[in-house]
C-alpha cells in the first residue's frame, strides 16, 4: 500500500469519527506537523486538536493545540500512529 493511499484511510477514519463536528476539519498533511517548520501550505485554522501531549510540548507555542484524550480499546490508545501500524500490518 502507498504512503498516500493509507494516511487517506487513515484521514477517512478521523473524518468519519468527527463527522458530526462540522468545525473540526481532518486534512493530510505532506509532513508530520512536528516536522514541520512552516504550515503555510495547510488551510488556514485556529487550532491543532491532538491526543498527543508530546506534540503539545514540541509545539512551544508554534500554534495553538488543544488536548483531546484518545480513545482506548481494551486498554490501548487509539491514535494515528496506531492507526497506520495496523494498516500497514506492523503492529510490532
Amino acid at each position: 500500500m502507498k504512503i498516500s493511499s493509507y494516511l487517506e484511510e487513515v484521514a477517512a477514519i478521523f473524518r468519519e469519527v468527527f463527522k458530526y463536528m462540522p468545525k473540526i476539519e481532518v486534512v493530510v498533511g505532506k509532513k508530520h506537523l512536528r516536522d514541520r517548520t512552516s504550515f503555510d501550505d495547510l488551510p488556514p485554522f485556529d487550532v491543532i486538536v491532538t491526543g498527543n501531549r508530546d506534540f503539545i510540548k514540541e509545539m512551544k507555542g508554534e500554534k495553538p493545540v488543544r488536548f483531546v484524550p484518545r480513545s482506548k480499546i481494551y486498554g490501548f490508545d487509539i491514535s494515528g500512529t496506531l492507526l497506520r501500524k495496523v494498516m500497514r500490518n506492523d503492529c510490532s
